[in-house]
């Protein structure tokens, strides 16, 4: 897993100045051109400059699945998609604790960047 994180925030960062949308439910929650991707910690930070130059940030959870894609990523976070033969205590107040007060819970979050 530490690996696949190294390996997503090289592939990230080669998109620098590129432009970014977010699609969640199939409208554009956020998009411009990416200024700094940070990882801290299981959380991914994106910090975009719009149209009117303008620094927005988008933060989410590092997902349950991950896609690569012609043109970016699918980060999914619907349970299905959770690798856990079974759930423990732990995962049970984990999900109740951070994700499911997440608007990306239980669906699949598009990132499509222009090259």
């Amino acid at each position: 897993m530490e690996q696949q994180i190294k390996d997503l925030n090289e592939e990230i960062n080669a998109h620098f100045l590129k432009n970014i949308s977010f699609i969640l439910d199939g409208k554009v929650i956020k998009e411009g051109k990416l200024k700094l991707f940070i990882m801290k910690g299981f959380n991914f930070k994106f910090f975009l400059i719009d149209n009117s130059n303008i620094i927005k940030t988008i933060e989410m959870p590092y997902p349950f699945s991950l896609v690569r894609k012609n043109n970016g990523y699918i980060f999914d976070y619907r349970l299905d998609s959770f690798k856990l033969l079974k759930k423990s205590e732990l995962l049970d107040s984990l999900l109740e604790e951070h994700l499911i007060k997440s608007r990306f819970f239980n669906k699949p979050l598009t990132i499509n960047i222009q090259c």
